[in-house]
């Protein structure tokens, strides 16, 4: 599993000296990607069970995506090539799908998948920081585009919020803490408007799925006022609330991206013009003038892969908030604590992401399909509990056994006995 967690730790660092150094035209996170997949192999011949690839709606919308994808791609996609192919990108993604359902069989697991999520915006935070302390007026994404950070920040905050404000041990506290601060210090320089717009909509969906809304409503309004003052005294702010000529021609820039993203949705909504092509398209048609993506993933999945590829996105996500949904009320009381905790913290960072989604295109984000892929995974791990806890006559009395405490651990992967009340 180490592989695993390392893997998820790296990869949003888009450029990094090691990580990302070629090996016979193949970079080191690849090798990595395909020794997690010889891994998931063993384990699930050694494992002797039928892990539910397609047991939730999501993953089926997944797979027809999937193989839209792939259609497109062999019908009207760039040529092929080893560096920056959106077809190996989809291919990555179906990997890591049938990586992560297949090892993330305990919630032990889980929690430390979400961990190294949170951890690697974190690690990628520091990085940011670095290239500003060394050139504070350029706005830093070497390492990692500035955008691609924004949305992770919008999808992993809320989630090591709802832990850090739940009963954790100290040093998962701790570190869950430092990561938010690294955080908020990256984005600040970072200054990504999608992803602070995706931040605080993500806070605003923690502190309604909050328990005790009353009780958090001032750590939280705290958050929010710290956050206002960081981004006001910050490269952030300068481009929120001071535009420079750059900033005004860069939203001018996107409006026009936009109007031709639905030019092409409009001429060619069924298949659309072709997986990785909407670049290519636009560069040719300006005759050089304008060669960017969409900065809007909806519309340029719409107008690559066609109007029901979108749909078929568009519900992986649905399904994924869905079943977030139905984890949440079935496990609301006496269910397993890390469910309690995250679960909240993952519909607020999915919703927060969507809302990113809008000014970047960020398609191939690849921490966000680890989030929807994990959604996957939980209505298997709460079945599994619920059967051990019918096993065991219901609900858990007090004073239980350290015996059966221990078995708990073992079966279900926990590291907290069930939660009363």
């Amino acid at each position: 599993m180490i592989l695993y967690y390392w893997l998820i730790w790296i990869t949003p660092i888009e450029h990094h000296p090691i990580w990302t150094r070629t090996i016979a035209g193949i970079t080191i996170i690849k090798y990595l990607g395909l020794g997690c997949l010889i891994y998931a192999a063993h384990y699930l011949g050694a494992a002797k069970r039928n892990p539910h690839y397609f047991q939730t709606m999501q993953s089926i919308w997944f797979a027809i995506f999937f193989a839209i994808a792939v259609i497109s791609y062999s019908t009207k996609g760039p040529h092929f090539s080893t560096e920056s192919n959106p077809f190996i990108t989809y291919l990555s993604f179906f990997i890591l799908f049938f990586v992560t359902i297949t090892l993330i069989d305990s919630f032990g697991k889980l929690r430390w998948v979400l961990l190294s999520a949170v951890g690697s915006i974190g690690y990628a935070a520091l990085y940011l920081l670095r290239e500003w302390q060394h050139d504070p007026s350029s706005r830093p994404g070497w390492v990692l585009n500035p955008n691609d950070f924004g949305a992770g920040v919008a999808l992993c905050f809320p989630v090591a919020l709802s832990l850090l404000l739940e009963k954790r041990p100290r040093i998962e506290r701790l570190y869950c803490l430092g990561c938010m601060l690294a955080m908020l210090a990256g984005l600040a320089v970072a200054a990504s408007r999608g992803g602070f717009f995706g931040l605080i909509a993500g806070l605003l969906v923690v502190m309604w799925y909050s328990r005790k809304r009353l009780r958090k409503m001032m750590p939280l309004a705290a958050l929010f006022l710290g956050l206002t003052l960081l981004t006001i005294a910050s490269p952030l702010g300068q481009r929120l609330f001071d535009p420079s000529r750059s900033d005004v021609g860069s939203a001018e820039i996107r409006q026009t991206l936009w109007t031709f993203a639905l030019e092409l949705i409009k001429k060619h909504p069924v298949v659309g013009i072709g997986l990785g092509m909407f670049k290519p398209t636009l560069a040719a048609l300006t005759h050089g003038q304008f060669a960017y993506v969409a900065h809007n993933t909806y519309l340029e999945i719409a107008a690559e892969m066609g109007v029901p590829a979108l749909f078929c996105y568009l519900m992986i996500l649905f399904g994924s908030l869905r079943t977030l949904a139905k984890v949440r009320r079935s496990v609301s009381r006496t269910g397993p604590a890390i469910l309690q905790q995250v679960v909240p913290g993952l519909q607020a960072g999915l919703l927060g992401c969507s809302v990113t989604l809008v000014f970047s295109s960020l398609a191939d984000f690849k921490l966000f399909w680890l989030i929807l892929f994990l959604t996957m995974c939980m209505p298997c791990l709460v079945s599994r509990f619920q059967q051990k806890r019918a096993q065991q006559g219901g609900k858990q009395p007090e004073g239980v056994s350290p015996e059966l405490q221990r078995e708990e651990i073992l079966v279900l992967g926990e590291t907290e006995s069930w939660r009363h009340g």
